[in-house]
């Protein structure tokens, strides 16, 4: 789709040929917010993406974190390409990113980073 951006990711052998079975390819997270905090001091964002067009996918994580660049434990979300993340905070800015994995559990690298700000 126009506008989406992508991270990409070859697996190369020691002679620099590419794995095509190694390759992954992950959508950047969109993220939104609901505007009806669930309680007086939380409120939810709602992460979506574009499944990965890598063959062999068994499920997706997502990290979310305080900080850029610095995510708690993953959740794993299973298949699915959404996720609600509860309880935040509000005033603080959250951080995103989504990695696939495949059925031997091997993880991608993590899609672009997407924030949002609780208010």
């Amino acid at each position: 789709m126009s506008g989406e951006t992508f991270v990409c990711v070859f697996a190369r052998d020691a002679a620099g040929v590419e794995n095509a079975i190694d390759y992954r390819c992950l959508p950047t997270p969109t993220t939104t917010t609901s505007t009806t905090p669930t309680t007086g001091t939380s409120t939810t964002a709602s992460l979506s993406w574009n499944p990965s067009t890598s063959t062999g996918v068994a499920g997706y994580n997502v990290y979310v974190g305080t900080a850029s660049g610095v995510y708690g434990p993953p959740v794993n979300v299973g298949n699915v390409t959404s996720y609600v993340v509860n309880n935040l905070v509000i005033g603080n800015t959250y951080y995103f990113v989504v990695t696939d994995y495949n059925t031997s559990g091997v993880e991608s690298v993590p899609s672009n980073e997407v924030s949002k700000s609780i208010y």
